[in-house]
């Protein structure tokens, strides 16, 4: 009776008995203890998302990742809102008019800033190197350059333009040629024909099986 009063504060309205079912089968099935699920009713109301039906999603999501106490929980929840701010912010500057990421978003959003610890001027830049190959916005995409770029110790946009300075300078480098089709020899053959005029002449006898 708690659970459903306090589920009911939170959410401003009465639930019905479906919605009083499905929070016990939250409970129940999924393990949430009661203060876990009213944290997650909270967090759910703040971004606009209070039907029951998104709450026994996330609430599936939560199971799964064994968050059963309040601790578990407010780390959960510090995620998503800066996953939430670092989506606002990449909107702004995108112009993606979606006014919130998918769960696929969400979990790509997730590793990029608190595992590849990355913030929203690096994600941007990933998104313009995939907006220059792609049509369609590819989140895994972004997420094998970002990827790249942490492999390859790329921490800040002063690292990816030297990188790119790198890579132009080394496609600009002169290539050693063989003589005589164009190509730069990579030795002078000025010096061999000298030596090959001064040089004695040195005879060597065959063997017999020659």
């Amino acid at each position: 009776q708690f659970m459903f009063n306090e589920a009911q504060k939170k959410l401003g309205r009465t639930i019905g008995y479906d919605g009083q079912s499905t929070l016990l089968m939250i409970h129940d099935s999924y393990g949430l203890p009661v203060e876990v699920l009213l944290m997650l009713i909270e967090y759910c109301v703040s971004i606009g998302k209070n039907s029951i039906a998104y709450i026994s999603k996330a609430a599936k999501t939560w199971s799964e990742k064994e968050i059963d106490s309040i601790e578990k929980a407010d780390e959960q929840i510090q995620t998503l809102r800066r996953c939430d701010g670092t989506w606002k912010k990449l909107c702004e500057l995108t112009g993606i008019s979606t006014p919130r990421p998918t769960a696929s978003q969400s979990s790509y959003l997730s590793r990029w800033t608190n595992e590849l610890k990355f913030d929203i001027d690096m994600i941007y830049l990933a998104y313009e190197e995939m907006a220059n190959h792609t049509e369609k916005i590819s989140f895994p995409y972004m997420n094998k350059v970002l990827q790249n770029w942490y492999d390859s110790g790329i921490k800040t946009p002063a690292d990816v333009e030297e990188a790119k300075t790198q890579r132009t300078a080394e496609k600009t480098k002169p290539v050693k040629k063989q003589p005589g089709n164009g190509y730069e020899a990579s030795y002078d053959i000025d010096e061999f024909n000298r030596r090959s005029d001064t040089a004695p002449l040195v005879y060597k006898k065959k063997s017999d099986n020659n």
